[in-house]
């Protein structure tokens, strides 16, 4: 995970002062080695299910 620092960097700007969020970060193989990927997912508890 070569770009850890980077993508922390990133959240923060895109948090921009609003409360930070539990995170994780994983690594996992690509098919190929200059794709770059981010996935998030979001989740709450308590609130109405849509499904």
């Amino acid at each position: 995970m070569s770009d850890f620092a980077a993508m922390n960097r990133a959240c923060e700007r895109w948090l921009d002062g609003l409360p930070k969020p539990a995170h994780a970060t994983g690594e996992a193989k690509l098919a190929r080695a200059g794709n770059l990927v981010e996935i998030a997912v979001v989740a709450a508890a308590g609130g109405k299910q849509s499904c």
